[in-house]
């Protein structure tokens, strides 16, 4: 998160303020008026934070310029969808290797993506579709033919 903030021209005072505000958090689960021990929060954001939001939306920012091939990227709030039109075997592939872009870019920024929410949609006018199986972390996506 410091180098985003750094990147985005924050420094001196203000930096060190995001550092402090952000590190040495703990929290702890109450179910039925039981708490567990406190445990170390060594990632994130304070969710419910009225700042939260928009320090996602600087960590994430970059995500976009990971991306080397033809696909386009469309980022909301915490959603990005990744997407191209493909006609041939060449086109799949290329979507591929924006996919395991994605991967390499989530991996140096501590950010997983959920694999369950992660599906492949195929639109198109054709009678025959052909769906392409893509992968992330080494799982193969959801495939869907409607919303």
């Amino acid at each position: 998160m410091n180098n985003s903030l750094k990147w985005y021209g924050a420094t001196g005072h203000l930096l060190d303020w995001f550092t402090d505000y952000l590190a040495n958090r703990s929290q702890r689960a109450v179910i039925d008026g039981v708490a567990s021990q406190y445990l170390p929060v060594t990632s994130g954001v304070p969710q419910g934070s009225i700042i939260g939001p928009l320090l996602f939306v600087f960590f994430i920012n970059d995500l976009p310029e990971f991306i080397p091939n033809q696909s386009k990227t469309a980022l909301f709030a915490d959603d990005t969808k990744l997407y191209r039109s493909i006609s041939s075997i060449s086109d799949y592939e290329s979507l591929q290797r924006d996919i395991s872009s994605l991967n390499y870019w989530s991996q140096n920024s501590n950010m997983k993506f959920n694999t369950l929410k992660c599906k492949v949609l195929a639109i198109t006018r054709k009678k025959r579709i052909i769906i392409w199986a893509m992968q992330i972390y080494n799982e193969f996506n959801k495939k869907k033919t409607s919303v």
